[in-house]
């Protein structure tokens, strides 16, 4: 029974960095004399105008993340602290004091990129703008630009409306593309090298998109060549630039801690990740032995062949996971739970393409849909939107992935653990 105390322990770490501050801003305003003021409408009124100017202007078409327009739009930032700072909530009722606190994270989230990450200057995979598949966060994982085409959300073969929605979701990419070799003027090389892959992914997917709509009108057509022929060429370049990358990737621990407490509001220091981080790693080596002694007179797993038994265990699975749930009566049954792990149930994969988790999904897909409970959180955000605008619109480039995410986190861990312990997953 430890993800529901799990849970009580987040929810109290997220409720201490909301409110245990109140006291700080409240001598912070009198010291600068600011008058308190603003009710909750006036919160969501500024959170409207955040979420208005948020986007980044375009440049030929293109989001604009040139130096000049970074510096200017994060000058701008105080403008949405001052007024942040003004609001007096010391009647608010608690869910209020949180939104005010989800919207700060959001401002602090906007500088910290301006300031530290810099994803623009140092990171080529941030100008990848073509996605092909889902995220099971509530938004797209890591930095992302503006102007993200998703390509997993088109049905083939495109209705007329699609193919003019298509393409001009990927008309921009040769300007934004172009623009990069002007922005990219950092040197982390890890990111250089792993963004480099990331941007040839991205070209591989352009010509397989080619394929696809051969048949299309000349507008698509033309749109998917150009984007694609932009990829390679940045792809070209990044490769010509790679030997003079030669810096590290990090961002410090300094600028790590501030971004866990100030953007993510996880009361944390680096230090205190990575001593969480080395105990979990022992119980996690520490449980797969005792499960190796258990298991020690069966004989080894055997992955699956092909997709047709790929598919029949990924569905047991879910069947097994689901009657886990129902008959432990630990979490909240709701009609979406079983297809929305059924939608992401994942295919065959030859071996030789394989990465880690597809590896461990052949042998036995449990093992991941434990893990893949944020599919539950999804379909929840989809089906049963929050009441607040500020909760329900967390998909913002800089919304708080921990706050979205950490309660999944852990309901995953638990039910891990529990068909684990119970020989769920065995």
């Amino acid at each position: 029974m430890r993800a529901r105390p799990r849970k009580l322990v987040l929810c109290c770490l997220i409720a201490g960095t909301v409110i245990a501050p109140t006291a700080v801003r409240a001598a912070t305003r009198a010291a600068a004399g600011t008058t308190p003021s603003g009710s909750y409408t006036d919160l969501l009124a500024l959170f409207a105008d955040w979420r208005t100017y948020e986007p980044p202007p375009l440049l030929n078409g293109a989001p604009d993340y040139t130096a000049a327009t970074v510096a200017r739009r994060r000058a701008g930032l105080e403008t949405f602290r001052s007024r942040l700072a003004a609001f007096d909530t010391s009647t608010w009722p608690v869910e209020q004091r949180v939104d005010l606190e989800l919207v700060r994270a959001e401002l602090n989230g906007f500088d910290f990129d301006a300031r530290v990450l810099q994803p623009w200057v140092r990171d080529p995979a941030f100008y990848a703008t073509l996605w092909t598949e889902p995220s099971d966060t509530p938004s797209h994982e890591g930095p992302v630009p503006a102007g993200i085409c998703d390509l997993w959300t088109y049905t083939f073969p495109l209705q007329p409306s699609d193919e003019a929605k298509l393409a001009a979701e990927l008309r921009p990419i040769p300007a934004f593309l172009a623009q990069a070799r002007t922005n990219l003027t950092g040197n982390a090389r890890d990111l250089w090298t792993t963004g480099t892959a990331t941007m040839r992914q991205q070209a591989a997917d352009l010509a397989d998109l080619e394929k696809r709509v051969a048949a299309a009108g000349p507008e698509l057509r033309a749109a998917v060549a150009a984007s694609r022929q932009a990829t390679e060429g940045l792809v070209a370049w990044l490769d010509a630039q790679a030997p003079s990358k030669t810096g590290p990737s990090g961002i410090g621990k300094e600028n790590y801690t501030w971004n866990l407490r100030h953007v993510h509001l996880v009361p944390l220091s680096w230090e205190e990740e990575v001593a969480l981080l080395r105990r979990e790693l022992a119980r996690a080596h520490t449980a797969l032995k005792l499960e190796e002694e258990r298991n020690r007179g069966l004989p080894p797993l055997v992955p699956a062949a092909d997709d047709a038994e790929y598919q029949r265990r990924a569905n047991a699975a879910v069947t097994k996971l689901m009657t886990f749930v129902r008959e432990r009566d630990f979490y909240p049954l709701r009609d979406d739970l079983d297809p929305a792990l059924r939608a992401h149930l994942g295919a065959f994969v030859p071996l030789a393409t394989r990465n880690f988790f597809a590896i461990a999904m052949h042998y036995d897909p449990l093992t991941l849909y434990t893990h893949a409970t944020h599919w539950w959180d999804t379909a929840r955000m989809q089906n049963e939107p929050h009441p607040s605008p500020v909760r329900r619109g967390a998909t913002g480039a800089h919304a708080v992935p921990a706050v979205a995410r950490a309660p999944a986190q852990s309901c995953g861990d638990g039910v891990t653990e529990r068909a684990s312990a119970a020989g769920g997953a065995g």
